[in-house]
């Protein structure tokens, strides 16, 4: 008889945790009956992909508010629903995505015997300290005392390993890392024909791609793309992928300026227009594991990178360089693209990234663009079975 268990997430919306949730469940989906739930309610898309993998959707009740006690009400109302799909449906072992889904689960689970393995997809100490320091001292002790109460750890990152045990207190053999693996084949076939009009052949076009927020600095990169075509005087394009709450901001900032810049609204399949660049650029804040910067290194693309918290230098370096007790200094040539680095700034020029594309445009780099095995999804969906399988 098949084992059941049950994967919950804070949200299913079109996230990236969302989708590596839903490949997970997939993977082991032939062996297991899988359930699936989320602490608020699912987007269209994403129930309708659920269903398209057989998955079985179980809806929580929620109750949302804005005052302490109605907020309190219903993290205990959400603990409480838990354990009742814990218990209806005869759940075996749980794996949860994201921090408040992390918590509920470990509490909901504990008296139970149930095992648990939780997910952790962010440089923490950046996420919670970027909004403030009360935040993350509170941050520190909620996660401090339940994560270790975790059978299995799993993150997509050596730097968010080092966070989680250094900062957070979690057992260093608790944690596991895996690191996002893709489809290279389908992601190559993906790709179709894109061209763009009156493309200056003399000239380069860079690409970037993500959400309109800030974590994602593109005001910077504006400000910093303008000051680069500025300074050389080239006749360069950046194409800019997304939508989000800063778009608004970000537009005027492109009409304030003379470069060369368009904003592409979000793309179900932003592959075609990233393989018709030449360049992709990542300026993030901070990152878990940065997909489109291993999907744009995937897809043949030079790629150019901040040294942010956590994921490019790995990416870059094709997992060479793993070590985050230090940050670089200087702007580095890795196996797979130019990284430079990181620098606490809001919508201001970043010289580095200044520096990095003018370097980047005077020279002929040769970037390695065919050995993509430590990307391959054959080998996560190994790790993955091994570990949900016979070790949890």
């Amino acid at each position: 008889m098949k084992k059941n268990y049950l994967f919950v997430i804070d949200r299913i919306e079109n996230g990236g945790a969302e989708r590596q949730m839903l490949k997970v469940a997939n993977y082991i989906s032939s062996d297991i009956n899988i359930f699936i739930t989320s602490l608020h309610k699912p987007s269209n898309e994403l129930l309708s992909l659920i269903e398209k993998y057989d998955f079985l959707y179980i809806s929580i009740a929620t109750s949302d508010g804005s005052l302490f006690y109605k907020r309190m009400f219903g993290i205990l109302s959400l603990i409480k629903s838990l354990k009742e799909i814990l218990s209806c449906h005869q759940i075996d072992k749980c794996i949860s995505f994201l921090e408040w889904s992390n918590v509920l689960t470990i509490i909901a689970t504990r008296k139970k015997g149930i095992p648990v393995c939780i997910n952790v997809r962010n440089h923490l100490s950046t996420q919670y300290g970027s909004r403030s320091p009360l935040i993350l001292k509170l941050a520190k002790i909620i996660i401090g005392k339940y994560y270790p109460l975790a059978d299995k750890v799993l993150c997509n990152s050596y730097g968010i390993k080092n966070d989680l045990v250094k900062a957070f207190k979690v057992p260093n053999n608790l944690v596991d890392v895996i690191q996002n693996t893709y489809p290279i084949e389908i992601i190559k076939k993906n790709i179709g024909a894109y061209e763009f009009r009156e493309r200056n052949v003399d000239s380069n076009l860079f690409c970037a791609c993500g959400r309109l927020s800030d974590q994602k600095r593109f005001e910077s990169l504006v400000l910093s793309f303008q000051y680069y075509i500025k300074k050389s005087q080239r006749n360069d394009t950046l194409i800019i992928i997304g939508s989000g709450t800063n778009e608004n901001n970000i537009k005027q900032l492109i009409q304030a300026g003379d470069a060369d810049i368009k904003l592409y609204s979000h793309q179900e399949n932003p592959f075609p227009i990233i393989a018709a660049c030449d360049s992709f650029i990542l300026h993030s804040d901070f990152e878990g594991y940065p997909n489109v910067l291993a999907e744009a290194l995937i897809l043949g693309k030079d790629c150019i990178s901040v040294d942010c918290l956590t994921g490019p230098r790995e990416v870059l370096s094709g997992n060479t360089l793993t070590d985050y007790e230090s940050a670089i200094s200087e702007l580095k040539m890795l196996k797979y693209g130019l990284l430079y680095p990181y620098k606490k700034i809001n919508e201001e020029v970043d010289y580095g990234l200044v520096g990095a594309l003018i370097k980047y445009s005077n020279n002929k780099f040769i970037f390695n663009k065919i050995d993509y095995d430590f990307l391959c999804e054959k080998g996560g969906r190994k790790k993955w079975r091994e570990i949900l399988l016979t070790q949890l």
